[in-house]
């Protein structure tokens, strides 16, 4: 995917294809994931933190229910993420909500509450008019985000995610 800087009399549509394609993939990737894992593997410590695999996907569930969504109306607002998020707190709260929404959390709860979070973000995709997208957010760190970027912003922390499940796992990555 390329990014190009755009006068602010045109307008930028990207291909809307392209990225519902990416979110089904991604879709599909984390249900594949989950079948994968043994359910005694659900948890075990994450060789690269102390989050449990359960936890990472739990949280997986919970950016694209709650941070993702968050992503689209601050770059509404034209207004970043809030930097508190990348603060000691923050990773904190992340950490702690991970913990506490994943005690219960079952591979079918899981599959359908990810499946649900990405319907309504498809659902939001499928909202942005054709002048958002040339507003920009920015993740809690600072890095800018296009209204593009954010739609990928969920395959990608699979994908990070993802790998460090995998190689828990003993998989290769």
């Amino acid at each position: 995917m390329t990014f190009q800087a755009l006068s602010p009399s045109q307008t930028y549509i990207p291909d809307i294809a392209a990225i519902r394609a990416d979110l089904v993939t991604a879709q599909a990737a984390y249900q594949n994931l989950l079948q994968t894992i043994p359910t005694p593997d659900l948890d075990r410590l994450l060789v690269i933190s102390k989050w449990t695999v359960r936890q990472v996907l739990t949280h997986l569930c919970i950016a694209l229910e709650q941070a993702n969504p968050m992503m689209v109306g601050q770059a509404r607002k034209r207004q970043p993420m809030p930097a508190f998020l990348n603060s000691r707190v923050g990773h904190w709260m992340n950490y702690q909500m991970a913990v506490w929404q994943a005690r219960k959390a079952t591979p079918q709860s899981l599959a359908e509450r990810y499946a649900a979070a990405n319907a309504k973000f498809l659902q939001l995709l499928a909202g942005v008019k054709a002048e958002e997208w040339q507003l920009n957010t920015a993740l809690p760190d600072g890095t800018p985000l296009t209204m593009e970027q954010v739609f990928y912003v969920p395959g990608q922390h699979l994908a990070l995610h993802g790998s460090w499940i995998k190689q828990t796992l003993g998989g290769s990555e």
